[in-house]
């Protein structure tokens, strides 16, 4: 019949409890462990790949910024802007050459009319001198004849002045129709200036928006890597408590094994002292008999040992039932031999992953270099697309000035014509009829009326210089009729010859 339970034995189940919550407890630590190093290394998947992701991203649009640059740097393009340069310093020059030309134009009208208050003059006195020959009557006639000589010397002079005179009419004529052409030359010129102006202006707007979204880029590539570094120093800290809690876990089942060895090792000794007095209690039979003092002395001795040893058991576990102490004996031996296992396998596990923290701390320590080579990078190629939209816009601010300076050039020639050709009286129908209804002179126009006002005035010389001519010639007819026929040819005043 078994022993009542004691209060030992109580005790005991307590313990078992205790134990097997521990070791539950353990079990659900270790799947959240588990758990955890696998979001942990999901979440560090994810990350390298995002990373990975931005620094081909990255380099993609590093290296069509360096195509860019180098085709920018190219010898097409640095020689197309040299010819560009130069030929605006050639467009300047032509403007400064332009601008002298018509200061010689104008010089050439003061000599024309200074030379034709000259004829003037000079007609004046000729008609002075005649009045003065027809007072003197016949007894001038000798002095008539001299007069007539020089009148012949001066209508010479004055035809080979004529004759001059239309020479420098047809070079005129021919030089305006050059300028003309040199004007629309440079109206052509100054539409494609205009469209290389229009072009550098897009040009600087799509380096602006580049720099602006490069520089939007790397902003969120700083806060992705900030993200990603507090990510692993959460991590990091996570794992460092993860370990504490973990060696103070083992430490406490090291002393709960260790206390459970001390207590097997007790069994085994006296399990083997048991086996020791056995064979010398059956050695000390065979040689004295099972009924001699000795043996019966023996016997008591062993089960007065063996009766020590069981209440030092009883003692040590609490328990006075010997089945359960064997049972609980073979139960903890179960239970340690688990537990060893479990703390196996933790301890591989945390090797496991302690290689993986190691592995992933040098993979975060190359991707931080490389960040800060990128970010190197972007810094230089963000300070030369800097220095070229600084130079971009300084040629672009020159460009603008010159564009500037030759519009404000011709609005002050256009004005001057305008001036001149409205104080001509010059009729414009022709030009309206052939270019549209337009008051204003413009660059459409102002070679048209350039072209207008300069025959109005060559027409407007001729015709007065033909008419003084004109009359002066009637006048020498009527005393020297023989030469009148020469200048019979003389068109009429207000219709002005035509010259090749």
């Amino acid at each position: 019949m078994p022993r009542p339970r004691s209060a030992a034995d109580d005790g005991d189940e307590a313990n078992d409890a205790l134990l097997q919550e521990e070791f539950e407890r353990l079990q659900n630590q270790y799947r959240i462990l588990e758990n955890d190093r696998r979001t942990y290394i999901a979440e560090s998947q994810d990350t390298l790949r995002k990373q990975k992701e931005e620094i081909d991203h990255l380099e993609k649009e590093n290296k069509e910024i360096k195509t860019d640059l180098s085709q920018a740097q190219s010898d097409k393009n640095q020689k197309a802007d040299k010819q560009t340069l130069n030929r605006l310093t050639e467009l300047s020059r032509e403007r400064d050459e332009l601008e002298e030309q018509i200061e010689n134009e104008r010089a050439k009208i003061g000599t024309l009319d200074s030379e034709i208050r000259k004829s003037e003059r000079e007609n004046r006195q000729l008609k002075k001198e005649n009045a003065g020959a027809g007072r003197g009557g016949g007894a001038n006639k000798a002095a008539g004849a001299q007069g007539s000589a020089n009148q012949q010397k001066r209508r010479q002079t004055l035809e080979n002045r004529l004759d001059k005179e239309n020479k420098r009419y047809n070079d005129t004529l021919t030089e305006n129709a050059h300028l003309r052409e040199e004007i629309d030359r440079l109206r052509s010129e100054k539409s494609m200036f205009d469209d290389l102006y229009r072009k550098l202006l897009v040009e600087v707007e799509e380096a602006r928006q580049q720099k602006a979204f490069l520089t939007e880029s790397a902003t969120k590539a700083y806060e992705h890597r900030d993200d990603c570094i507090n990510k692993i120093v959460a991590l990091r800290d996570r794992n460092e408590k993860d370990e504490a809690q973990y060696r103070n876990e083992k430490r406490d089942l090291e002393r709960f094994i260790d206390h459970d060895n001390k207590l097997r090792d007790f069994m085994t000794r006296k399990a083997n002292a048991r086996d020791e007095w056995k064979r010398e209690a059956q050695d000390r039979r065979l040689k004295h008999g099972s009924h001699g003092e000795k043996a019966r002395e023996a016997q008591r001795r062993a089960f007065r040992d063996q009766g020590e040893a069981m209440e030092r058991i009883r003692e040590i576990t609490s328990e006075d039932d010997l089945d359960v102490i064997v049972r609980d004996f073979v139960q903890r031996e179960d239970d340690n031999f688990a537990l060893f296992q479990y703390v196996s396998e933790q301890n591989n596990q945390i090797e496991t992953l302690t290689e993986e923290i190691d592995r992933l701390k040098r993979e975060m320590e190359t991707f931080v270099n490389e960040d800060n080579d990128l970010e190197v990078e972007r810094e230089r190629i963000l300070a030369e697309l800097e220095r070229k939209i600084a130079t971009a816009k300084a040629a672009r601010t020159e460009a603008a000035d010159k564009l500037d300076s030759v519009r404000r050039t011709l609005e002050e020639l256009q004005t001057a014509i305008k001036s001149v050709f409205d104080k001509c009286g010059c009729s414009d129908s022709h030009i309206r009829e052939m270019l549209g209804a337009d008051e204003t002179i413009s660059n459409r126009n102002c070679c048209c009326i350039w072209a207008l006002l300069s025959n109005e005035l060559m027409n407007c010389w001729l015709c007065s210089t033909t008419c003084r001519l004109r009359n002066l010639t009637r006048r020498t007819a009527l005393r020297s009729p023989n030469t009148a026929s020469r200048w019979d040819c003389l068109p009429a005043a207000g219709s002005p010859p035509t010259y090749r």
